[in-house]
């Protein structure tokens, strides 16, 4: 019995031309064989067999079973079957359906990244965002089809500034697709995509914070290097990075609010509160703790970072710290490395650590032309209402190098 994907081609292909087969190979025969090699694990075998279902070749046509084998298939990596899911689950769980064609696209098939830029474009299956939508539509043209390139044309020219227009396409030239496996939806608590790269152990984590439909701010050093990043297990690409003010913008669809900046200036002596996730692997998930404002610098007087008293772990890099009212008035980024200055002062430090301000997070986003909300801080809330605010809008962000 043939185990190889090509064989399996090369049968279904006698299938579809049905009397071409020779009496030793009949239709029935070579169902068999790739039914056989996809209960052993054959991934084209898993794919033929799903389109046999689909279209009725050789066997009668069942779109639960093409569904069973298209999904059999991608969860191994296969980029065609994932995208043919997309449109089999459309009615029966849009979240799935979108996973499996940002997974496709995010593996370099140019049809799912044609139909995820117009999802974006259109919003119409997804939340509409213009430079995701171009930022998809680049990478399908690649291909050269004329269809795609005169999309891609018109989502730019007339949804998007030159400016955006400029910064994508250098985005674009640097994407690489990804692929891990197995891959496998299982959904989440909010009814996002998820995905969990059984075999692909991530390399690092940090936090991070929703501010606009489709844009989570992060820190640079935490997505500095990563060949492939997630949000809440979603598939994230990078939109945006400063090295020196140590911020990053990620594009990921996912549903729930966005933190809302802080209005007023800030004032030493304020309570706060730090969300995030520190200490992945060892602490179950979301993590909040308090403390106040203690600087309005960071070390050597640098206006860019103010200094928090609030306990930090690794991990809590690039999540939110909220002021009394749970608005955004910074965004944690290091602790004090309490070895270096015990050995420096003869003593070790308590609660000194650091987060990049408000003003040099506004002007980041202003530079990445992100549309986000602000709201003064007027009325304080209990530590718990803001705990359960912050979980709504704190992510979790995961890098492969």
């Amino acid at each position: 019995m043939a185990t190889l994907g090509h064989y399996c081609k090369q049968i279904f292909e006698t299938i579809k031309k049905s009397g071409s087969a020779t009496s030793d190979q009949t239709p029935e025969k070579l169902f068999v064989d790739i039914q056989n090699n996809a209960k052993g694990g054959d991934e084209r075998s898993q794919y033929y067999l799903g389109r046999m279902y689909a279209e009725g070749l050789g066997v009668k046509q069942d779109e639960r079973l093409a569904t069973f084998w298209y999904q059999k298939a991608a969860e191994q990596g296969s980029s065609d079957s994932q995208f043919r899911l997309y449109f089999y689950l459309q009615s029966v769980d849009k979240n799935a359906a979108i996973f499996w064609l940002t997974t496709s696209a995010g593996q370099g098939w140019g049809v799912a990244q044609f139909a995820l830029g117009i999802a974006y474009a259109k919003g119409n299956v997804l939340p509409k965002d213009e430079q995701l939508g171009y930022f998809w539509l680049l990478l399908a043209s690649q291909d050269g089809d004329q269809e795609v390139k005169d999309m891609r044309d018109y989502v730019g020219d007339k949804m998007l500034t030159r400016e955006q227009r400029t910064s994508i396409q250098t985005k674009a030239r640097s994407w690489r697709p990804t692929r891990a496996v197995p891959i496998k939806y299982s959904g989440s608590s909010e009814s996002s995509p998820s995905v969990q790269p059984d075999t692909a152990q991530v390399d690092s984590t940090g936090s991070g914070f929703r501010v606009a439909r489709g844009a989570i701010v992060t820190n640079h050093h935490v997505i500095d290097g990563c060949s492939r990043l997630r949000v809440n297990g979603v598939a994230a690409q990078e939109r945006g990075s400063d090295a020196r003010s140590d911020l990053a913008l990620l594009g990921a669809t996912l549903p729930g609010p966005n933190a809302i900046l802080r209005a007023q200036r800030a004032a030493v002596g304020e309570p706060l509160s730090v969300a995030g996730y520190p200490l992945r692997g060892l602490l179950s998930g979301f993590n909040m703790t308090t403390g106040n404002l203690s600087s309005l610098s960071g070390i050597g007087g640098d206006t860019r970072l103010v200094q928090i008293t609030a306990p930090v772990q690794p991990g809590n890099s690039g999540g939110p710290v909220l002021d009394s009212a749970g608005n955004l008035m910074g965004v944690v980024v290091s602790k004090l490395d309490a070895i270096k200055a015990a050995k420096i002062t003869g003593d070790i430090p308590q609660n000194v650590n650091f987060a990049i301000n408000a003003n040099v997070l506004r002007s980041f986003l202003d530079a990445n032309s992100v549309e986000y909300d602000t709201a003064n801080s007027d009325k304080a809330l209990a530590t718990t209402v803001i705990a359960e605010k912050a979980k709504g809008f704190t992510v979790l962000v995961e890098c492969w190098k």
